[in-house]
C-alpha cells in the first residue's frame, strides 16, 4: 500500500493562497447557512452516528499509519478509545472566541518545525494545509464570536500527525503537545464526579470558563493565555528531547499544569451555570 503521508504534494505558494482563499468562501458560506436554517439541537440518535463516524474516522487513520499490522488489537483498542477521548475533549474545549484556532496554530507551528528541523516525519505540505485552515477558522470564529468552528476535523488532523510522530520516533512524549487541553478536560471531569454531577450534561467548569465568567475577562485573552502555555510546554518538550528521560519532563510539565489548575478554585465556581 503506498504510503498517503509521503505521496507527493503540491508545494507551489500560489497554491497554498488558493486553498486559503477557498476556505474563506466556504466558511463564509457556512455561516450564511446556518444563519438561515440554525442547527438543532443534537438528538440521542444523531450522537450516536456521530460516535460511529468518529470511530470510523479513527480507523481509517490507523489503516493509514499501518497500525493494524503493527500492534494487537486490545492495544488498537485503547488507542482508539484515547483519540475518541480526545476528539471530544478537542470539542469541548473549543466554547470561547478564538480558543481552537490559537491552541492548534501553537501545535501544528510546533510540529512544522520538528519535521523541518528535528525529525522529517511527514511532507511539510501536510502541516502547511492544516495551519491554513486554523488561520481561517481563527479569521471567522473571532469575528463572529462563534467558538465551534472546525474542531472535530482540526482534532483528527492533529491525532494523524501526532500518532505519526509518535510512531516514527517510538516516543509517547509528543503527547504533551495536548497537555493543557489535557489537563484542563481530565481535571475537570473529576470535579464534576466530586460534585456528583452528570459528567454527560453541559456545564461550565472548565477552567477557561469560570475565568472568563467571574473575572469578565475578554475571551481572546484567555484563548491567548491557553495558547501561548501550550506553546511553552511545546518548546520544552523539544529542547529536553532525548537530553533527559522523558518521563521526568513529563511529570514535571504535568505539576505545573496541575497547580496552575487549582487556581481555579479561588473562584466561588459553585454557582456557575
Amino acid at each position: 500500500m503506498q504510503d498517503f503521508f509521503y505521496a507527493d504534494f503540491i508545494t507551489f505558494n500560489a497554491f497554498h493562497l488558493i486553498i486559503f482563499v477557498f476556505l474563506l468562501f466556504a466558511l463564509l458560506a457556512y455561516f450564511k447557512i446556518t444563519e438561515r436554517y440554525p442547527v438543532t439541537p443534537v438528538s440521542s440518535f444523531s450522537a450516536r452516528v456521530f460516535l460511529i463516524v468518529q470511530l470510523v474516522a479513527a480507523g481509517l487513520i490507523f489503516f493509514g499509519l499501518d497500525m493494524y499490522y503493527m500492534f494487537p488489537w486490545w492495544i488498537l483498542l485503547i488507542a482508539c478509545v484515547v483519540c475518541i477521548g480526545i476528539v471530544n475533549a478537542y470539542s469541548l474545549m473549543d466554547g470561547i472566541a478564538g480558543m481552537t484556532g490559537l491552541y492548534s496554530l501553537v501545535i501544528l507551528g510546533s510540529l512544522q518545525y520538528i519535521n523541518q528541523n528535528v525529525f522529517s516525519f511527514v511532507p511539510p505540505d501536510f502541516i502547511i494545509y492544516a495551519i491554513l485552515a486554523c488561520v481561517a477558522f481563527l479569521f471567522f470564529s473571532i469575528r463572529s464570536s462563534f467558538g465551534y468552528v472546525g474542531s472535530i476535523g482540526i482534532a483528527f488532523w492533529i491525532i494523524a500527525l501526532l500518532l505519526k510522530l509518535i510512531l516514527d520516533t517510538e516516543d509517547l512524549i509528543w503527547m504533551l503537545f495536548l497537555a493543557v487541553y489535557g489537563v484542563d478536560t481530565v481535571f475537570t471531569m473529576g470535579h464534576r464526579i466530586y460534585l456528583k454531577q452528570n459528567i454527560f450534561k453541559p456545564h461550565r467548569l472548565h477552567f477557561y470558563q469560570v475565568w472568563v465568567e467571574k473575572t469578565k475577562c475578554h475571551p481572546l485573552w484567555v484563548s491567548a493565555v491557553y495558547a501561548a502555555i501550550q506553546l511553552i510546554i511545546c518548546i520544552m518538550v523539544i529542547y529536553f528531547w532525548k537530553k533527559i528521560p522523558g518521563i521526568m519532563v513529563s511529570l514535571t510539565l504535568l505539576g505545573l499544569l496541575l497547580t496552575l489548575y487549582v487556581l481555579k478554585f479561588q473562584y466561588d465556581f459553585e454557582d456557575v451555570k
